[in-house]
């Protein structure tokens, strides 16, 4: 079974063009209207150069003739359109295992990941990220990231991610730009997406909305957003790093193209089970391990002991130190081993004290001046026998 969530997704698109009514068409578009009824791959190639010529009037015109439901699917598909419309960027497509999902998941990143991520969305144009059934719960399990999506012509990168419930690849998305704190568009119990989707032929039950899944679960949502980015940006960067080093790294899927023939006839369904529609690469946990690692202090010289949080960075290697590999620094403390242990306190003390200001003294009240040191004070007096 060689099948994305991006196939299950393109597969059925064949049928929304059953039925078209071919009179008085021009013999060009009647040819590619049949063989759209007969390859999931034409098909949803058609509905993406449709999204892409929908955009550029929008774009054009500063309006758009279509509900804003319709046009959130035109924007998402032809943000997918580099994968079946042939164009200069080469798409990058990851299948993570679940071991790459653990090591890579729930981990902060440096500046320098960020920035290397980002050049090779900008390099493909756009990233695909499959994840596998139950690797990423969220919300105490009441849904899952089913597969993500990272697309960019210029800075900032554009995030979609996809929801289902646990085992099941009907999902709805949100999607973000980056450093975003909410959602620009979310399908997560949205009655009107669903009604849309049953238009176009696809069952659709609604899932719980995000809102209401992170409120139950305690989550904040720019928190989740700020994680799902450093998470997409560590896959892109890893699967990167090893395919520059070697770019036999990662096995391919078995995938055949669309509008190739054994997609079509009446083996096409079986075909389309076992080979991919775009090109992509199983991505292992390769060099990966954090629970193993245990990383020194770099040698800065503190007045105090503060801990680092654990995190990813890029380590220069190869000849000439051009090549980059990943790199997991685990939590330690920072500093002499005999200096203070910096607290929130004493953080914030010497916060204030570089921005200059100084400790305030009060005169005690007049009351207290009536005792000596070591006196004891006449309510705690032991009563005279």
């Amino acid at each position: 079974m060689s099948r994305t969530w991006l196939d299950w997704y393109v597969a059925g698109a064949r049928h929304v063009y059953d039925g078209c009514e071919t009179a008085g068409l021009p013999d060009e578009i009647i040819c590619r209207l049949r063989a759209a009824q007969q390859d999931d791959g034409i098909a949803f190639r058609l509905s993406c150069e449709t999204a892409l010529a929908t955009m550029e009037m929008a774009a054009r015109t500063g309006r758009a003739a279509v509900p804003d439901v319709l046009l959130e699917t035109m924007l998402w598909h032809a943000t997918l359109s580099p994968f079946f419309i042939p164009c200069d960027a080469s798409p990058f497509a990851l299948v993570l295992d679940r071991a790459a999902v653990d090591e890579l998941s729930d981990a902060r990143i440096s500046k320098e990941v960020r920035d290397y991520g980002r050049a090779t969305v900008a390099e493909h144009g756009i990233a695909y990220i499959d994840i596998p059934h139950h690797a990423m719960p969220l919300g105490n399990g009441r849904l899952q990231l089913r597969a993500m999506v990272v697309a960019t012509t210029e800075a900032p990168m554009r995030f979609y991610a996809m929801f289902s419930r646990p085992g099941e690849n009907r999902s709805r998305r949100i999607s973000w730009i980056e450093g975003g704190q909410a959602p620009l568009s979310d399908q997560l119990g949205n009655d009107e997406m669903v009604a849309f989707t049953e238009m176009m032929g696809r069952t659709a039950e609604p899932l719980p909305a995000l809102k209401d899944v992170l409120a139950d679960a305690g989550i904040n949502q720019s928190s989740l957003l700020e994680e799902l980015e450093d998470f997409a940006v560590l896959a892109i960067t890893y699967a990167k790093t090893h395919m520059v080093e070697n770019a036999a790294a990662w096995e391919e899927l078995p995938h055949l193209p669309a509008g190739h023939p054994r997609r079509s006839g009446r083996k096409g369904r079986a075909v389309a089970k076992r080979f991919s529609l775009f090109r992509a690469f199983r991505i292992g946990a390769t060099g990966l391990d954090r629970r193993s690692t245990i990383s020194l202090p770099t040698g800065r010289t503190l007045g105090r002991r503060s801990r680092v949080c654990g995190h990813y960075r890029l380590q220069a290697h190869g000849p000439r130190w051009g090549l980059r590999k990943l790199r997991w620094i685990a939590p330690f403390m920072r500093g002499p081993r005999d200096g203070v242990p910096l607290t929130p306190i004493l953080d914030f003390e010497e916060a204030r004290r570089e921005a200059g200001f100084q400790r305030d003294f009060v005169d005690a009240p007049a009351i207290y001046s009536e005792f000596d040191d070591g006196e004891r004070i006449p309510h705690l007096a032991q009563p005279e026998v």
